[in-house]
């Protein structure tokens, strides 16, 4: 199993690499660096909405404050939920 990091700087040769192992409709490593895309993406916003939800934590919430808490941990927990779902998919495919 290659790092992700490993492929991103030596992509052309981690793809001649794979070109003589495998078939190149069996890999897609755009496809895969773009899912790390993703989850950096991901990652990045799940971090400032934890952000601001601990700040707005340290105050007295007026009913307002508490709606909008309320639905920025539904979309902490949606962001997770998707997050993990990427980090299987990589994994799977880097394990391949």
């Amino acid at each position: 199993m290659l790092d992700l990091k490993y492929i991103r700087s030596n992509l052309a040769e981690v793809k001649s690499g794979l070109l003589k192992r495998i078939p190149a409709t069996d890999f897609d490593l755009e496809k895969l660096l773009g899912l790390d895309d993703e989850r950096k993406t991901i990652i990045q916003k799940v971090e400032v909405l934890k952000a601001e939800r601990n700040k707005n934590s340290k105050t007295k919430p007026t009913p307002t404050i508490i709606k909008k808490m309320k639905s920025l941990g539904q979309e902490i927990t949606r962001l997770e939920d998707r997050l993990n779902a990427l980090e299987i998919d990589l994994q799977e495919k880097l394990a391949q």
